[in-house]
Order: structure tokens, then C-alpha cells, then sequence
């Protein structure tokens, strides 16, 4: 799998490595133990909350809160349909400077 030219484990260590560079709005968190570096994942049940409401801003907000290095995402398209996904990607990379990867299968 390519993206940009590059291919996916590539893409990952390049966005690791250029971390520090990025322009994240949100508050950074303190690292617990000195640790160097935020992995998390999030079940985003496509971008319903427990209110029931389809919020896609809110799920955003919750991913900047985290702050992650490297974040994979579940349930973050349609579920049926072109699986188009539900929260604007080019947005959360401008606002918290994760590169999207996308993954299938």
C-alpha cells in the first residue's frame, strides 16, 4: 500500500519522527513516566456518542484531547454504502498534524 509515494510503514515512522513539528491546537498532555510516545485506539461507533447524537466535531475534540503520536481508528466510516468516512481527515491533519493511513481488509 502507497501513500504519497510511500508506502505504509514509511509513512508511520515519518510521522513519528516529525511529532515534535506538529502544529496540535490542543493543550499537549503530560507524558506519564517520562514516556516519549502517546499509542492509542478509538472506537469512534461512528461518531455517535453515548447521547446518541452524531457529532463528527466531537470525536475530533477527543482525538486532539488524547493527543496522540499514533492513533487507529474503528468505526470511523459509513456503514454501508462507498464507506466514505465520517470525520473530516484533512482537518484533523491540519489541526493536530496526524497523517491519515488508510487501512482495509
Amino acid at each position: 500500500m502507497e501513500i504519497n509515494g510511500r508506502n505504509l510503514p514509511e509513512t508511520v515512522l515519518l510521522s513519528i519522527r516529525h511529532r515534535k513539528a506538529r502544529k496540535a491546537k490542543a493543550t499537549p498532555r503530560k507524558r506519564v513516566d517520562g514516556a516519549e510516545m502517546v499509542v492509542a485506539s478509538y472506537n469512534v461507533h461512528k461518531c455517535i456518542g453515548t447521547d446518541r447524537k452524531f457529532d463528527p466535531e466531537r470525536t475530533a475534540r477527543v482525538i486532539r484531547e488524547i493527543s496522540p503520536d499514533v492513533i487507529a481508528l474503528q468505526e470511523a466510516d459509513n456503514r454501508f454504502g462507498d464507506r466514505a468516512g465520517l470525520l473530516d481527515l484533512a482537518r484533523l491533519e491540519h489541526e493536530t498534524g496526524l497523517v491519515p493511513v488508510p487501512v482495509s481488509g
